[in-house]
Order: C-alpha cells, then sequence, then structure tokens
C-alpha cells in the first residue's frame, strides 16, 4: 500500500460527479463494535436476545420509517436502559465506523480537479451520517449526503431513488454539465441499479482503496 502522503486523485477527466458510497467505502464498518463498546462503557452485559429486534430497528430507523425520538424510545426498551443512558448511546451507536484514510484521499484529490464534484449516497441513519461527517472531519464530503432516512428516498436495497436523487444534486452543482457520472459502491446490486436507472454512466464495485485508485487510472486511458 502506498504511504497515505501519497494517495492522491489519478481522476482528471472534465465535467465529472461522483456518487460515492460511505459504509465501506469511505469508512469501514464492524457491527460487532456495539455490543462490545456497550459492555465497555456501561460495565454491563450487552442482551444479546435482542439482536434480532435491534436489527429490525436500525433498519427502520435507517429507512425513515421511525423518527428520531421513536427510535431512542425502541433503543431504550431493548437495551434494557433508562432515558438517562440516551446521551451515552448516541455517542456509542456511531462507533461500527472507522475512517479509511487512503479512499477519502482519493476523492478528495479527485474534487480537487476542475469541473468536479461529489455526493455521497448512503443507507444510514441520522445519528451515523452526522458523526461521520462530524467526527472524522468529513463535512466537505458530506455536505449534501443522499441518506436513506431522508423522507422523499428509499434504502438503496429496494430501488435507485437515492441515485437519482444524487445525480440532480450532482447536475446542479456542475450546471447541468455532466460529462461523467461514477457510481461508486460496495455492492453489486447497487451499482447495477445506479447504471440501470441512468443515474450514472459508469460504476465502480468497491473492494479497496487500490481498486478505486485502479478504477480512476483506467477511466483516464
Amino acid at each position: 500500500m502506498l504511504p497515505e502522503s501519497q494517495w492522491g486523485s489519478t481522476l482528471t477527466p472534465g465535467s465529472t460527479a461522483i456518487l460515492c458510497d460511505l459504509g465501506m467505502v469511505m469508512v469501514d464498518f464492524n457491527r460487532e463494535r456495539f455490543p462490545n463498546r456497550f459492555e465497555e462503557v456501561l460495565e454491563r452485559p450487552f442482551p444479546k436476545k435482542c439482536v434480532a429486534d435491534l436489527d429490525d430497528v436500525r433498519k427502520g430507523f435507517e429507512s425513515g420509517a421511525l423518527s428520531e425520538e421513536e427510535f431512542s424510545s425502541e433503543l431504550l426498551r431493548l437495551l434494557q436502559l433508562s432515558p438517562k443512558h440516551l446521551p451515552t448511546l448516541r455517542e456509542l451507536w456511531p462507533c461500527i465506523f472507522t475512517p479509511v484514510p487512503e479512499t477519502i484521499a482519493l476523492l478528495r484529490g479527485a474534487l480537487a480537479q476542475p469541473n468536479t464534484t461529489l455526493v455521497v449516497v448512503s443507507d444510514t441513519d441520522p445519528w451515523r451520517e452526522r458523526a461521520c461527517a462530524v467526527d472524522f472531519g468529513l463535512e466537505d464530503l458530506m455536505a449534501e449526503a443522499v441518506c436513506s432516512h431522508q423522507q422523499d428516498v428509499r434504502p438503496k436495497w429496494e430501488d435507485a431513488s437515492m441515485w437519482l436523487k444524487a445525480r440532480k444534486i450532482a447536475e446542479a452543482h456542475l450546471d447541468n454539465a455532466v460529462e461523467i457520472v461514477i457510481a461508486i459502491d460496495d455492492q453489486k446490486l447497487h451499482c447495477e441499479r445506479a447504471l440501470q436507472c441512468g443515474a450514472a454512466t459508469h460504476a465502480h464495485l468497491h473492494t479497496t482503496p487500490e481498486s478505486l485508485r485502479d478504477f480512476f487510472l483506467q477511466l483516464n486511458r
């Protein structure tokens, strides 16, 4: 792997929009971190019998079916905690994420090129969206993120509405003069939908920062 200081964009075409997934692209995640951190911070066993129900509640929060108040209430109930623990849970909830500096450097390098814009497209909830933007210093990349909890879209596993919304945002940034639109995602289905609906002209099935760097290089040939 290249030293972090040597990561930079190899993407040079003009009028380019990058529609980029968050989880497993810009940030890695491991859902096991939440139960582990729960036990470390709250000094009590994690109630493992709630895992399936907690996953359903998470999906409801991510899809916008549950408001923050409704999610908070369900989270406290499932984890057998009182309302005084809510601030702690809000801090713990995003702990599943860790940033991927090499990918972030590649994307920032691409954004440094003229006539290039980026819109994050992520199946995530408001708490985790804010934490990734603020805690990892990604506000510049996530300023107009399209996230599944927003009321005018559906999650990526359901349809292509998030990609289409991101495309419109990118077009507005570039005064509707978009030559190339790249969809970046770690899920094949999501990449295919971005292409099939016409939101993207190119797609990259992401695996590693190196794979993204190679894709950018190939695109310029």
